[in-house]
C-alpha cells in the first residue's frame, strides 16, 4: 500500500483477521494483532455500551484528578470501549481500537492522554526542583559562571506532547471541546492544555500538552509558516515532541484520500525515530554520529532495530568506553523521565513513540486493507474491538423503502418526516443523508416547502461558519431536520438524534454503518429509515440479511463499484474475500446478453 511505504513479509501478514479472544479478557482483547473480534452481546442496549458493573475509572489506572474530572463532566462509569482501551494505552504500547459508532472512543484515548499530561507535568516540576537544588549547592560551594550555566542547560526541559490527527476540522473541534471539558476540581481549569491547529487557528507559542489538527493543516504549517512559530512546527521538529500519535477515524486517514499528506507525516516521524535510535546507540557504545554514519549498512540496520544489543550481536566491537557526560545521553535520560515510559526494542532502553489507531470500521480482508497493513506495520500492537463492531446496534429499528424515481422518492420522504411523531411534537432530531451536494440541496428545498419544520444544511458547499452554526443549532435544539452529505457521517457527535433517514442509500456498507451510527449512541435507542433505488437493491439485500441474522456486515465492505462488479460477475451476493460459485461465473460482456459470433466480437475490438 503506497501510503505506508513499509516492507511486507508474507509470513507476518495475516490473510484474514479472525476472531482470537485472549484468555481471561473481558472480550475484545487480542494477544496478537491478527484479529478483531466482536463480543457476545449483552441484551440491554445500555449494558452493550457500559463496562461491567465492578469497573470504575479508578480501577482502570487513571489518576484521581482525571477520575474526578470525568465524574464532574457527567461520566459516572466507563464505557466498554474505555474499559478495553485505557489500560492498554496507559501501558505505552501501540494500540488499535475498533469499536462501533457512539461507543465512547474519543474519551477512551483522551483520558489516558490527560493522565500522561499530569504525570509529565509532575516529572518536569521535580526536574526543575532538582536543578534548583543543585544550583544552590553549587553556589554554596563557590561554583559560578560557566559551570552553573552548564547545569542550567543540562536540566532544561524539552517540550513533549501528544499529536491527535482527525480527518476534518469539525471533528478536531469536537475533540478539543471534549478534552477541555475535563477540569481540575479545585481550580476549575482544564486538566491539560489542548490546542487546535488549523488554517484559522495558528499554533500557540508555547507547546501545549495535546495538539489536535488535520493532516492537511499540519503539512501546510510545516512547509510554510511553521518555522516562524518555532522549531517544533517543522518537519525536523515534529518527531521531537510528538511522543504519542493518535489517528482518529484511522481507516479514513490511512486510505488513499489522505495518502500524500500522510506520507509526509510518516516520513517525518520515522526519520525522527531513526535519529533518536542512532543517538541512543552512540551514547551507549561510545560512537559519534559521524562514526555511526560510516558503519556498514548491516550494522546500522541492526542498531536501529535492536539498539546497542543488536549492534553488538551483529558483530560490532567498540574501541572505547562511552562518554557518560554525553549530551545526547543526558537528553535521552531527561526525556525518558518526562515521558515516564521505558520500552526495549528499536529504540534501545529509551523512550519509544506510541501510536494509537481509533476507528468505527476497520476493513481487514485483503492484503491492501487498512487492517492488514496495520498488522504488518505494527506487529506488536494490541488490537481491541467493541461488542458490536461492524454490526447494526440492537437498539436500532430499521425501516426499508424502495423508490422507483425522484418523484416517488420525494413522496416517500415526506411521508417519513410526517410520520415521525417525536419530530412533529418538537422533541426529536432528524438527520437526512443525501448522496452529494446537488441531491442535498434538492432534498432540503423539498422538505422546507412540505414538512413545515426548520431545515438545516451541512455539506461542503455550505461555508464553514454556517456548518458550525447548523451543528450547534441541532445539538442544542429539537424539532429540527439536518440535511447533509457523508461529511456529517464520521466522528461528529450530535446528541440525541432520534431518527436517521437515508434519502439516497449509502455508497457502501462502511458508509452505511457510519450514517446509521449517528443515532442510538451511548446506549440509547434510535430509528433508521433507508430509501433505496432498484440499482442499490443488491447491496441493501446483503446488509438487510446480515442485520436480520445479527451478523457483521463486513462481508459487503467492498466499494460500490467493486460490489456491483462482483454481483454482475456471479449473479448473486458474494461476501468480500470469497470467490463465488464457478458455475455462475460469467464473462462481464456476456452477462445478461445474447451470445455474439466470434467474428463479430473481434470486429468490435478492432481485431480485423
Amino acid at each position: 500500500m503506497r501510503k505506508f511505504r513499509c516492507r511486507r513479509s508474507q509470513e507476518r501478514r495475516p490473510a484474514r483477521l479472525e476472531t482470537v479472544p485472549a484468555a481471561g479478557a473481558a472480550g475484545g482483547l487480542l494477544a496478537r494483532p491478527r484479529a478483531l473480534t466482536t463480543l457476545a452481546a449483552v441484551p440491554e442496549a445500555a449494558e452493550d455500551f457500559f463496562a461491567g458493573g465492578e469497573v470504575t475509572f479508578d480501577s482502570l489506572g487513571l489518576a484521581p484528578e482525571v477520575c474526578s474530572a470525568l465524574q464532574a463532566a457527567g461520566y459516572p462509569r466507563p464505557a466498554h470501549a474505555q474499559e478495553l482501551a485505557v489500560p492498554a494505552i496507559l501501558r505505552g504500547g501501540d494500540v488499535v481500537l475498533a469499536a462501533e459508532t457512539g461507543s465512547g472512543k474519543s474519551l477512551a484515548y483522551l483520558a489516558p492522554l490527560l493522565d500522561w499530561a499530569l504525570r509529565s507535568r509532575r516529572a518536569a516540576a521535580a526536574a526543575e526542583a532538582a536543578a534548583a537544588e543543585q544550583q544552590a549547592e553549587q553556589q554554596q560551594e563557590g561554583w559560578h559562571g560557566e559551570v552553573q550555566r552548564s547545569g542550567q542547560r543540562h536540566h532544561r526541559r524539552r517540550g513533549i506532547a501528544t499529536l491527535v490527527l482527525c480527518p476534518n476540522a469539525a471533528l478536531c473541534e469536537q475533540v478539543v471541546a471534549a478534552a477541555t471539558s475535563l477540569k481540575d476540581a479545585s481550580s476549575g481549569a482544564p486538566l491539560a492544555a489542548t490546542a487546535l491547529v488549523s488554517s484559522q487557528s495558528p499554533p500557540p507559542l508555547q507547546l501545549p500538552d495535546i495538539v489536535v489538527t488535520t493532516p492537511g493543516a499540519l503539512v501546510s504549517l510545516m512547509d510554510n509558516a511553521g518555522p516562524v512559530y518555532g522549531h517544533e512546527w517543522t518537519r525536523a521538529g515534529l518527531p521531537e515532541w510528538a511522543r504519542r500519535v493518535v489517528f482518529d477515524e484511522a481507516d479514513l486517514l490511512l486510505s488513499g484520500a489522505y495518502g500524500a499528506q500522510m506520507r509526509i507525516i510518516w516520513d517525518a516521524l520515522r526519520a525522527g525515530d531513526r535519529l533518536h535510535a542512532a543517538r541512543r546507540v552512540c551514547s551507549q557504545v561510545g560512537l559519534s554520529e559521524d562514526e555511526f554514519a560510516d558503519l556498514p549498512y548491516h550494522l546500522r540496520r541492526a542498531a536501529l532495530r535492536g539498539g546497542a544489543e543488536g549492534l553488538l550481536e551483529a558483530g560490532f566491537r567498540p574501541c572505547r568506553q562511552p562518554d557518560s557526560s554525553s549530551s545526547s545521553g543526558s537528553d535521552a535520560a531527561t526525556q525518558q523521565q518526562e515521558s515516564g515510559a521505558r520500552a526495549p526494542g528499536v529504540h534501545g532502553a529509551s523512550w519509544r513513540r506510541q501510536y494509537v489507531f481509533v476507528a468505527a470500521t476497520m476493513p481487514a480482508e485483503g492484503e491492501r486493507s487498512v487492517g492488514a497493513e496495520l498488522a504488518t506495520r505494527f506487529p506488536d500492537a494490541t488490537w481491541l474491538a467493541g461488542r458490536q463492531l461492524h454490526q447494526s446496534k440492537r437498539a436500532l429499528q430499521h425501516s426499508w423503502r424502495q423508490v422507483e424515481d425522484e418523484q416517488h422518492r420525494a413522496q416517500v420522504l415526506h411521508e417519513v418526516v410526517a410520520a415521525d411523531e417525536e419530530l412533529q411534537a418538537g422533541r426529536g432530531r432528524m438527520l437526512v443523508f443525501a448522496r452529494d451536494v446537488a441531491s442535498a440541496e434538492a432534498t432540503a428545498d423539498a422538505l422546507e416547502g412540505a414538512c413545515g419544520l426548520p431545515v438545516l444544511r451541512y455539506h461542503k458547499a455550505v461555508p464553514a461558519a454556517e456548518r458550525a452554526e447548523a451543528l450547534a443549532r441541532i445539538s442544542q435544539g429539537s424539532g429540527l431536520v439536518l440535511v447533509c452529505t457523508d461529511a456529517a457521517a464520521r466522528g461528529l457527535d450530535v446528541p440525541d438524534v432520534t431518527h436517521v433517514v437515508q434519502a439516497d442509500f449509502a455508497h457502501s456498507a462502511i458508509d452505511f454503518l457510519h450514517r446509521v451510527g449517528r443515532t442510538a449512541r451511548a446506549g440509547k435507542a434510535g430509528r433508521v429509515t433507508s430509501l433505496y433505488s432498484p440499482e442499490a437493491a443488491p447491496l441493501v439485500d446483503a446488509i438487510r440479511d446480515n442485520i436480520a441474522a445479527g451478523q457483521p456486515v463486513e462481508g459487503a465492505f467492498s466499494r460500490k463499484r467493486s460490489f456491483r462488479k462482483k454481483f454482475r460477475k456471479y449473479g448473486e451476493y458474494v461476501p468480500r474475500g470469497q470467490e463465488g460459485p464457478q458455475a455462475n461465473r460469467q464473462r462481464p460482456e456476456r452477462a445478461g446478453r445474447p451470445e455474439r459470433p466470434e467474428r463479430e466480437r473481434r470486429e468490435r475490438r478492432g481485431r480485423y
